[in-house]
């Protein structure tokens, strides 16, 4: 999905994946991959234009956890964030990729401890990513994942009370999504793959299809439940509201969460004219028109965004001078070769 500075779709396109090709969030064929990838590029742009692009990877490949900073200057700010996130990374930290995004900045009072969310993911996962996208003439500018992507979507709606806090449970092609959002921020997400919720080994596409109702129902109220103390324990008060994006039937989804857990449950449809199975794409697209040097979002990526940004412009700082030296060379080997044939002529 590309949008326009306001907002709007400007083009969008979609290409399936070669059976196999990722399984669980998890890249298994690379060239399968970076062959979808030059076909999708193919669909929106001509393959000779680099595209920069904002990723969105299944929350299957993330965990994530939300931590308190003292309220420092943005220097010291960073190395603590760092800090923390070595201390919480549940596997080796160099074979990592970890990034944090404040949470909540309009609800603290000045001078009070911040709150983060601190993501993490193995850097071999999000590196087949990485090559792939390459190889197909995309520049990776930030990777992110479904959760993130979701509530931006959220933020973006009208008529939505975005103080919060609510529930949201986001039904996809590859899980459930559990998010709780508060002020318009993701304070808490966690990732349910249909195989574990279908208890199967097959694919999460069988297992999706294999799901019965009652099993569905039970995975996802257990989950809820866990929302709903989880935030309790944390801040105190309870959570009144609850959001429901789901694929299939969302309204019936709805229904049942509103008569299990009495909470005033809203649903979202989609994203202007894109229907609900878009919902992560043009969540990565909103942040895709965030000026790159004002991105301060979590990045799960071998570069920076801010880094990757700067090279870029870099890059085409240079191809634009190397562009006009030819020119101006053209013109003016043209203008000798004139001149010259002009006095040849006398």
């Amino acid at each position: 999905v590309e949008l326009a500075r306001d907002g709007s779709v400007v083009r969008q396109a979609i290409v399936p994946l070669p059976q196999g090709a990722v399984a669980e969030g998890v890249v298994k064929d690379g060239d399968a991959l970076a062959g979808a990838l030059v076909r999708l590029h193919g669909e929106l742009y001509s393959l000779r234009r680099s595209v920069p692009v904002v990723v969105s990877v299944s929350p299957a490949l993330v965990y994530t956890q939300v931590f308190s900073l003292p309220y420092l200057s943005d220097d010291a700010l960073e190395e603590a964030a760092r800090l923390n996130l070595r201390m919480l990374s549940p596997s080796d930290a160099a074979s990592s990729y970890m990034d944090w995004q404040r949470v909540g900045e309009g609800s603290h009072e000045p001078g009070a401890p911040l709150e983060a969310l601190g993501a993490f993911a193995d850097s071999a996962a999000i590196g087949a990513y990485h090559a792939a996208l390459k190889r197909a003439g995309f520049i990776q500018v930030a990777i992110e994942f479904g959760s993130l992507s979701l509530a931006r979507v959220v933020r973006a709606a009208p008529g939505l009370d975005q103080a919060g806090p609510y529930a949201v449970v986001g039904a996809g092609e590859d899980g459930v999504t559990f998010l709780i959002l508060k002020d318009g921020s993701p304070y808490f997400t966690r990732f349910i793959g249909w195989k574990d919720i279908a208890g199967t080994g097959r694919t999460a596409e069988e297992s999706r299809a294999g799901v019965t109702m009652e099993r569905f129902r039970e995975a996802v109220g257990m989950e809820v439940r866990r929302l709903l103390d989880f935030y309790r324990s944390r801040w105190g008060g309870t959570i009144g509201k609850a959001l429901v994006m789901n694929v299939t039937s969302g309204k019936d989804l709805a229904l049942w969460i509103k008569n299990d857990f009495s909470l005033e449950v809203f649903v979202l449809g989609g994203y202007q004219e894109l229907d609900k199975s878009w919902l992560v794409a043009a969540g990565a697209a909103l942040r895709g028109i965030v000026p790159r040097a004002e991105d301060r979002f979590i990045s799960l990526s071998p570069v920076g965004t801010e880094a990757q940004f700067l090279r870029n412009r870099a890059r085409r700082f240079v191809s634009l001078w190397a562009r006009a030296a030819y020119a101006v060379g053209g013109i003016t080997l043209a203008g000798y070769a004139g001149l010259d044939a002009l006095a040849a002529y006398r």
